[in-house]
């Protein structure tokens, strides 16, 4: 039986794939609260998590990622894998990776758009690796894998989540982003600074492609000013830490999102995680 938060499922029917997919979640920018808050649908904060531990960080904002895609399941060839899509929409444009960390003294190109466009994003394009949020967080926006066995036989494993990560050498780098996004640093004193925000974009993500679409509408999530696409294509899902993931036939997975707004308006800071469900309907 499948966990309740777990929407994403890949399976073979040689040579066919079927996915469908899951668990989301969301942080923002800045330091996080540790104090026990009430569970999301992903399970978090853990009950029992010692206060301090990423199984206790608190998620207090529940609305910059709107939406996620696919929803429901998705015969594919294996030749022909599909793209996992989170939909972001907020105040501020999305924050896509630290391009100067002075405690760390590390820095990276961060491949930003001022104008909607969708752009290659890959390892070399989201800023300094290292570099993490208050509460360990990785800056990019981020995706986070966990196999829960074959069809038919799934576990209620997390273990993937970053939750239950001593480190981000498995957050998955998106392959592209869609729409407008701009860099922060962190300066001496260890504050994430986030640059100015470009011009607003609303709807306009740069993308024709019907699947750069929510299958809501924009109009039905209530974007705010500025809205992006993030890409992960499923045959070409690279790790921080250099790993290539492979997903096995006929085995179901856990897919957990994370990504930053580009907003810093809190002393304590904010964070969010939200989670959603999906039907299996074949097409």
């Amino acid at each position: 039986m499948l966990p309740n938060n777990t929407i994403c499922r890949l399976r073979s029917l040689v040579p066919m794939l079927m996915v469908l997919c899951c668990a989301v979640v969301v942080s923002l920018l800045a330091t996080t609260s540790f104090a026990v808050a009430q569970q999301d649908a992903c399970g978090y904060p853990a009950v029992g998590a010692i206060a301090g531990t990423r199984p206790a960080a608190k998620f207090d904002e529940n609305t910059v990622l709107r939406s996620f895609s696919p929803k429901s399941k998705v015969l594919v060839r294996r030749g022909n894998l599909p793209t996992i899509r989170a939909f972001y929409s907020d105040e501020h444009a999305l924050a896509l990776g630290i391009r100067l960390d002075i405690p760390k003294g590390g820095s990276g190109t961060v491949n930003t758009a001022s104008t909607p466009q969708c752009a290659s994003v890959g390892v070399g394009g989201v800023g300094f690796l290292g570099s993490t949020d208050p509460a360990g967080r990785p800056i990019f926006p981020s995706l986070f894998i966990t196999d829960l066995g074959p069809i038919g036989h799934e576990t209620n494993s997390k273990a993937g989540d970053w939750q239950q990560q001593a480190d981000n050498l498995s957050a998955i780098i998106p392959s592209s982003i869609c729409g407008v996004t701009k860099s922060a640093f962190i300066d001496a004193t260890g504050q994430t600074k986030v640059d100015a925000d470009p011009v607003a974009n609303g709807t306009i993500t740069g993308s024709s492609d019907a699947t750069d679409v929510p299958s809501e509408g924009w109009t039905a999530l209530k974007p705010e000013k500025y809205t992006a696409v993030i890409r992960w294509d499923l045959v070409n899902l690279t790790t921080i830490g250099g790993q290539v993931k492979t997903l096995a036939d006929d085995h179901t997975y856990r897919l957990q999102f994370m990504v930053h707004d580009g907003d810093q308006n809190k002393a304590a800071g904010m964070s969010g995680e939200w989670s959603g469900y999906g039907s299996c309907n074949l097409f």
